[in-house]
């Protein structure tokens, strides 16, 4: 017998489809998913299973050479006629979607079929054998890694144990190598109890850890036409993407007491799925468990997949660009959006032909950028922007509006440099950067973020904490303080998101800074966001294991201890503190003369400045100014020459060899001037900075004088965005920040484009918008496999002998193939229909072809031109008075092609994939 788990025999599954014709509706699925939200599944009758298979295997884009069979689930009301209607070498019916699986693996293992597709509740999954689709490059959702099926009448939550075991077994894994489990047969609010039971035996470790998170598409449905398939396609999605789902409305698991001591944690939120440093990839596993059996089917995320996704495109937060040379221009384009927006009935397909429209004259003196989630805020934006851009244009003063809309008539661009920003520790926070690996999931493959990875997976539990219980308010709080008491933490938290964002900037909008510097500890986010240094794990871990941030100047603060001569019986308990004060720098550094034990840390701007030191002491010089005050968000020593002494560990610390030395000039608060992109320099530098008094006013002015006029702070918060405006007051510039806590990540990524924009600084919106491609499928000829797109396949294609080919080609099951099975895979199977199946109809395509041409190219390119509203008004109106002119022409023309084509068919040798010729035709 055929080992089907054997390692040679890796099962991909490389397409995918759910309750749709199209490919939106996954990608409307999968972002409820993600959301928290509730989907709707449509009833069978809504959608013909020739949809569901047609979309399926595009997703999976399946070649011309497979021999494919369908499988379908045996709850579905599919009568023998529509199923013989499928276009496939033959169809068999199952009793489960887990037993569909089974056989799927046998027929592929065997290579009786090189594609398996299985159907079931308007949903689909497409198999191959691993290497094949491997070889072939096509896309890998998952692979499945072992299945295990137990036939029992009367489950027991021993059965779930022991099933679940032997699928770890077979995949070659521990229970603790899987981080998401999703509970396929029931709601995760209304569990069975043996099916815990058996869960938490089987996945239960010594000693208990959070490892595993739990849900269950039973709880984004909202009805009950549901199968296993949705679970199975909802994992998938999870891996593929690399996140774990959220559970909305979650507060507490019913039969609390059968929890105890389970790894398991459920999220309320989705999250970047981080891999811990035990694991070497993403593992995922599902539950069924019903009446007469138990399944546990183990996945994992395949390697070197791209991640492409239309997630950010479908953003309900849509920016519109517009550019002009003259004022008059742009107020006309910002009235023909009006128009333009009311008749739209897709917001984000006329965002994406706004841009290209904007594409054509992107060289522009002046834009603005309309922003709005809906037609209404839209229609809000543009009124403002009327009147707003107008009297911009007027004063000289830029206009903005909360939503994000945004118009400069003074753009920065041209006139000055743009510098990125890199805040210090201690803007960080619990759920920072939770949704940007959705929207931008190539980041994932970014030099810089692999560069980041292990630190920033070590801390991922303190930035997204983990609970069987949803976490009320008040426990929130305990948790970010104790990242607020990490210092190291923090600091790698700050390094991530900054080098994360820089990514952002670099790789999807190709925004390039002439000039960086960072605030403190920013200058080491610095280094890493712009790839000078890539050993920055090795830092970490020597930060880690050194005594620097644990005894010397964090807890204890021995160093500042030894400074001041002090003893452990002198002082026992917090003797230090840190401040922040609003008041005179130079009234406050008067005062601290007469203060031995307080230092003045850091000035932010000339009213205000950090102090720290001895807390009493800090207090009486708060009081003798009688200036308002708050504690500093830290409780560490830096900045003072009380810490003078670490100045050779933070030199050892920081000595990395330089990686890349960007065309860039970066600055240094070590010498308030620009940075020699040396080791033993930079290493020193970090440490003299961190030593010594800082003052960010002197650095902001250092930079500015050197050309840059545009500061985009590139990490947590929008602190240095606040000082730079205070310090440079008047003085023509403009700061730009990308993240504010309690505002979502992608809103204000998307406000800080539209200034840059504004500002004519070099940056592409593509991203932002969704790619229409023409649809492609594949001709088989003599030169091998030819890609080309549905227009040109109408143009070339002799159906009458593309039909008679196809019945030719037809595969039938072989003789001996039933004795490949054994008595229980029959049993799985039954049903199993072998031989010819009925191709589908092809379509008329005769002498209508040329009407049906000359509408599709010529009136409705021409439709496009006149509904757009963003081409020249004189030209729409020769249009309209002149399209039917312009029709029959192409008519004309069309007809003279097809007639051309006609003469050429017999020198035509095309075979096209069955499957897929009849899906392009029916489309």
């Amino acid at each position: 017998m055929v080992n089907i788990n054997n390692q040679n025999h890796k099962i991909a599954i490389t397409g995918i489809n759910i309750n749709s014709d199209s490919s939106k509706e996954l990608d409307k699925f999968e972002r409820n998913i993600y959301e928290g939200k509730q989907y709707n599944i449509s009833s069978q009758s809504n959608l013909e299973i020739t949809k569901i298979a047609k979309n399926a295997l595009k997703n999976a884009q399946i070649d011309t050479n497979n021999k494919i069979a369908v499988i379908i689930t045996p709850d579905q009301d599919i009568s023998q006629t529509e199923i013989s209607k499928l276009p496939f070498t033959h169809t068999a019916t199952s009793k489960t979607v887990f037993n569909a699986i089974k056989m799927a693996q046998k027929l592929l293992i065997i290579r009786e079929v090189d594609t398996a597709l299985i159907i079931s509740n308007n949903a689909a999954l497409v198999l191959k054998l691993y290497t094949d689709a491997d070889k072939k490059h096509q896309p890998i959702y998952a692979i499945i890694d072992a299945l295990t099926i137990s036939q029992n009448t009367s489950p027991t939550a021993q059965s779930v144990s022991q099933t679940c075991q032997q699928s770890f077994n077979i995949a070659g894994i521990k229970p603790e190598d899987i981080g998401y489990l999703e509970i396929c047969s029931n709601s995760i609010f209304s569990p069975n109890q043996l099916e815990i039971k058996g869960l938490v035996t089987a996945y239960q470790t010594s000693p208990t850890q959070l490892y595993c998170a739990l849900g269950s598409v039973k709880d984004n449905i909202e009805n009950n036409s549901i199968s296993e398939i949705e679970s199975v396609i909802k994992t998938v999605l999870c891996l593929y993407y690399r996140y774990i789902p959220s559970t909305s409305q979650w507060s507490s698991p019913k039969y609390s007491e059968l929890w105890q001591n389970s790894p398991f944690y459920v999220d309320t939120q989705s999250k970047p799925w981080f891999l811990s440093t035990e694991t070497s990839k993403r593992i995922a596993a599902i539950n069924s468990f019903s009446n007469d059996n138990v399944a546990h089917l183990i996945v994992s995320e395949a390697p070197s997949q791209q991640r492409d996704s239309r997630y950010l495109s479908q953003m309900p937060y849509y920016l519109f660009p517009l550019a002009a040379d003259e004022s008059s221009n742009l107020l006309e384009q910002i009235q023909q959006l009006e128009k333009t927006i009311s008749q739209s009935d897709s917001l984000s397909i006329t965002a994406a032909q706004t841009y290209r429209y904007y594409q054509q004259h992107q060289n522009a003196a002046y834009a603005v950028a309309i922003i709005g989630r809906n037609h209404k805020e839209l229609q809000r934006e543009i009124q403002n922007a009327l009147k707003g851009v107008k009297n911009a244009f007027e004063t000289g003063e830029e206009w903005k509006t909360p939503v994000g809309s945004y118009f400069t008539p003074n753009p920065l661009g041209k006139k000055g440099k743009v510098a990125f920003v890199y805040p210090g520790a201690y803007s960080s926070y619990i759920g920072i950067a939770r949704n940007l690996f959705r929207l931008f999931p190539k980041i994932w493959d970014s030099p810089v973020i692999e560069n980041l990875y292990n630190r920033v997976a070590n801390i991922e539990k303190l930035l997204y904490p983990r609970s069987l219980t949803a976490l009320t308010k008040r426990q929130l709080e305990v948790v970010e303080q104790q990242l607020m008491d990490n210092p190291l933490s923090m600091l790698e938290s700050e390094v991530g998101f900054a080098a994360l964002m820089s990514a952002i900037l670099k790789d999807y909008f190709r925004v390039q800074p002439q000039s960086c510097f960072g605030y403190s500890l920013g200058e080491v986010s610095m280094a890493i966001a712009q790839g000078i240094w890539t050993g920055f794990n090795q830092t970490s871990n020597s930060l880690n294991s050194s005594e620097l941030f644990t005894n010397r100047l964090s807890g204890n603060k021995n160093a500042v201890r030894e400074y001041w001569g002090l003893t452990n019986e002198e002082i026992k308990g917090e003797f230090w503190s840190n401040y922040v004060l609003m008041a005179d720098v130079s009234q406050v550094k008067e005062h601290l003369k007469k203060e031995s034990r307080v230092y003045l840390t850091q000035i932010n701007t000339d009213k205000e400045i950090v102090i720290a030191g001895e807390t009493a002491a800090c207090q009486r010089v708060i009081k003798a100014i009688g200036c308002n005050a708050i504690p500093a968000p830290f409780n560490h020593v830096i900045h003072c020459e009380a810490m003078a002494s670490e100045y050779d560990e933070l030199v050892k610390l920081h000595t990395l060899s330089i990686h890349n030395r960007p065309e860039i000039d970066f600055y240094s608060a070590s010498n308030y001037g620009q940075l020699n992109l040396d080791s033993e320099v930079m290493s020193h530098s970090i440490a003299k900075v961190l030593c010594q008094q800082f003052d960010f006013p002197q650095l902001i002015n250092r930079v500015y004088d050197a050309g840059a006029k545009i500061f985009v702070e590139v990490g947590a918060g929008n602190a240095c965005s606040r000082w730079i405006s205070e310090n440079l007051k008047e003085r023509e510039h403009t700061t730009i920040f990308l993240n504010r806590r309690g505002v979502a990540e992608h809103t204000t990524l998307v406000r800080g484009l539209a200034q840059l924009f504004s500002h004519r600084v070099s940056v592409s919106l593509s991203a932002l918008y969704e790619q229409q491609q023409p649809e492609k499928i594949y001709l088989e000829t003599s030169g091998g496999a030819t890609l080309i797109s549905d227009k040109e396949m109408k143009n070339k294609v002799d159906f009458n002998k593309i039909q008679n080919q196809y019945q030719e080609v037809m595969v039938t099951l072989s003789s001996h193939y039933w004795g490949k099975f054994t008595m229980e895979e029959w049993y799985t199977s039954a049903n199993f229909n072998g031989g010819n199946t009925q191709i589908l109809n092809l379509p008329e395509y005769q002498e209508n072809t040329t009407e049906i041409f000359a509408q599709t190219v010529s009136q409705q390119s021409i439709d496009k031109q006149i509904n757009s509203g963003l081409g020249n008004d004189k030209l729409s109106k020769f249009i309209q008075s002149n399209s039917r002119k312009i029709t029959e022409a192409n008519q004309q023309n069309s007809q003279a092609h097809l007639a051309f084509l006609k003469n050429r068919k017999s020198s035509f040798a095309q075979m096209v994939k069955m499957v897929e010729l009849q899906l392009s035709l029916n489309s």
